[in-house]
C-alpha cells in the first residue's frame, strides 16, 4: 500500500506505512511532491554518485533517509532544527575526504600463483599509504561531489532558508562519513532455497533446477544472488555500537521472518564482562588485506589479538621485499 497517490514506496501494512510516515517519509514521499521536487528527486535517484572509483550511491540515499528523519521532525513534529538533528549528529562520524578506498580498486585478476607476491606488494604499498598523514582537507572533485549532493537534496526536499544555512557540504560530508562508519550491509534470505528444494523433489526436478542455474549464469548473472531477496544498508541503533575484532565473539544475523531485525548469536562461550565484539569484515581474509579495509573504511588500526599475533610475521616479511618506490602500484 502507498502512503500517497503518487507515491512509489510500498508498505507491507497500514502500521508500517504509519509509523514511516511519522518517522521520515512525510519529507520524502513523492506524493506530496511539486512537479518541480519529483523533477529534482529523479534526477538524485538516477545520479552517478561514483567519487573517485567508489560508487556511493548506496551511501547516499540512506544519508538522504536521514535528512528526511531530520526535515520530518522540523515540520511535522515542529522540533527546532538542532533538536531534530541531534539523534543523527551523535553517531560517530568522519569528513568524506578521510576515507579511501583504494582497496576496492585493487586487480583481482592475478594468476592465483602470483597471489601471495601481490598481496605482499600491496601490504607495502598500504604502509606507504598508511605513514602519510590524513588529512581532512576536501580537495576540488570531492568539494563538486559534495556540493551537487546537497544541492540536489536541497531542490528535492525545499530546504528553507535556515535549514539550508544549516545543512552545508561540510554537514552532508559529515553525514556521508556516519553512514559509512556506522552503517552494516544486509542481504535478507529469499524463498529460492525453500522453491529449489520442491522442484528438485520433482521428477527431473534437479537436472531442471541446474540448467536454470547455468541460464542464469551464461546472462552474466552470478546464481548465488538468487538466494538473496535484496541487499540495502541500514543502521541499527544498538548494532553500530558493538566494536571490532577479527576474532569476535559474536556474529551477526538476520531475522528468518525477514522483518529487517538485526540480532546477534555468540560463537563461542562469553565470559561475564568480556566486551562484545563483532567484525566489521571478512575476519578470514589475510592479515594486510584486512589492517588495509579497516584503515581505509573505519579509519582505525587493528590491534585484536588475532592481528598482534600475525604481525610480527608481516613486519618481518617486509623487510624482504623491494623498495615501495620501485613498485607499479596494482591500484
Amino acid at each position: 500500500m502507498f502512503a500517497e497517490e503518487g507515491c512509489t514506496m510500498v508498505f507491507c501494512s497500514v502500521r508500517c506505512r504509519e509509523a514511516a510516515w511519522s518517522r521520515f517519509h512525510f519529507a520524502g514521499c513523492q506524493g506530496r511532491m511539486t512537479e518541480v521536487q519529483k523533477s529534482a528527486y529523479d534526477i538524485f535517484i538516477h545520479y552517478n554518485w561514483e567519487h573517485k572509483g567508489v560508487n556511493y550511491s548506496d551511501t547516499v540515499f540512506l544519508a538522504f533517509r536521514f535528512l528526511c528523519m531530520i526535515i520530518t521532525n522540523i515540520r511535522l513534529h515542529k522540533k527546532p532544527l538542532e533538536i531534530a538533528h541531534r539523534s543523527v549528529s551523535q553517531l560517530i562520524k568522519a569528513p568524506l575526504s578521510m576515507f579511501r578506498f583504494s582497496y576496492l580498486l585493487s586487480d583481482d585478476s592475478t594468476d592465483s600463483r602470483d597471489e601471495e607476491v601481490q598481496l605482499r606488494k600491496r601490504w607495502e604499498l598500504f604502509k606507504k599509504l598508511r605513514a602519510q598523514p590524513v588529512s581532512s582537507e576536501v580537495d576540488n572533485v570531492t568539494e563538486d561531489f559534495l556540493s551537487i549532493g546537497i544541492e540536489l537534496v536541497d531542490k528535492v526536499l525545499q530546504f528553507t532558508g535556515e535549514e539550508r544555512r544549516y545543512f552545508t557540504p561540510s554537514v552532508w560530508s559529515e553525514l556521508l562519513g556516519a553512514v559509512l562508519l556506522n552503517g552494516q550491509e544486509r542481504s535478507p534470505p529469499s524463498n529460492y532455497d525453500y522453491l529449489k528444494e520442491i522442484v528438485r523433489g520433482m521428477p527431473g526436478g534437479l537436472t531442471s533446477m541446474n540448467a536454470f542455474e547455468e541460464q542464469v549464469q551464461e546472462a552474466g548473472v552470478d546464481p548465488q544472488q538468487l538466494h538473496y531477496s535484496s541487499r540495502g544498508q541500514g543502521i541499527y541503533t544498538i548494532g553500530c555500537l558493538f566494536n571490532h575484532s577479527c576474532d569476535p565473539n559474536l556474529q551477526v544475523l538476520y531475522s528468518s521472518v525477514n522483518d529487517e531485525t538485526l540480532t546477534v548469536e555468540a560463537l563461542r562461550d562469553i565470559e561475564p564482562g568480556e566486551e562484545l565484539l563483532i567484525s566489521y569484515i571478512d575476519e578470514s581474509l589475510p592479515y594486510p588485506d584486512r589492517q588495509q579495509q579497516l584503515y581505509e573504511h573505519y579509519l582505525f588500526t587493528c590491534r585484536c589479538s588475532k592481528c598482534e599475533s600475525e604481525s610480527h610475521d608481516w613486519e618481518e616479511v617486509a623487510t624482504k621485499i623491494e623498495d615501495p618506490s620501485s613498485i607499479s602500484s596494482p591500484f
